[in-house]
Order: C-alpha cells, then sequence, then structure tokens
C-alpha cells in the first residue's frame, strides 16, 4: 500500500500500481497513522525498542481496533443493483399454502 503524492499522483488513484500495490489518497495515510490502525505490533514493540517508537507518529492515538492489516474493497465497478437477475436456472420458492397435491 502507498500513501499518493496529492499533487502529482492522486490522478492515478484507481489504477494499477505496481507489484500489486495499490494507491491511497494521502489523507487516507494520515488517518491509518494517526489511529494506529495497521501498527499494533509496531505499538507492542515501541514499549522495549526506541527504533519502534520512532516509526510512530507522536499525535497518534491508537484505536483498540489495531491490527496488522487493512481490507480493501473496491465498490467502484459493482453492477447496478436494479439489473441483477436471479438464474433462469433457480425455481422460485413456493410458499407452502401454494404446493398442489397430485
Amino acid at each position: 500500500m502507498h500513501a499518493t503524492d496529492p499533487f502529482y499522483l492522486e490522478s492515478r488513484l484507481g489504477h494499477v500500481a505496481s507489484e500489486g500495490c495499490i494507491r491511497i489518497p494521502s489523507s487516507l495515510n494520515v488517518f491509518i497513522d494517526k489511529h494506529g490502525l495497521i501498527d499494533v505490533e509496531d505499538e507492542q514493540m515501541a514499549v522495549i525498542d526506541n527504533r519502534f517508537r520512532a516509526l510512530l507518529r507522536p499525535d497518534r492515538v491508537a484505536t483498540p481496533l489495531a491490527g496488522s492489516a487493512v481490507i480493501v474493497v473496491d465498490s467502484a465497478s459493482r453492477p447496478d443493483l436494479a439489473q441483477v437477475t436471479i438464474s433462469e436456472n433457480k425455481a422460485p420458492a413456493r410458499h407452502p399454502a401454494q404446493q398442489t397435491h397430485s
């Protein structure tokens, strides 16, 4: 995941980046860092090692929900939900009162 220069590179957001990386707006990077969203291991190591403390923002307020990964969901190209139809191979469910007996 790469923070992206807001002046020169944010126009590249949404395009393929190298090696499968994703680009994020610099404002999202600041948010992630200020809340320590993916810094749980660095926070733990910072207690005993100043090198890790130097990696963390001094103004951060770490969330108790911090972890070591971020899940990214791209919803930009989802199909129009009004156009989604049920497969023709699937018969519609019948209410028990509608069942016929022979």
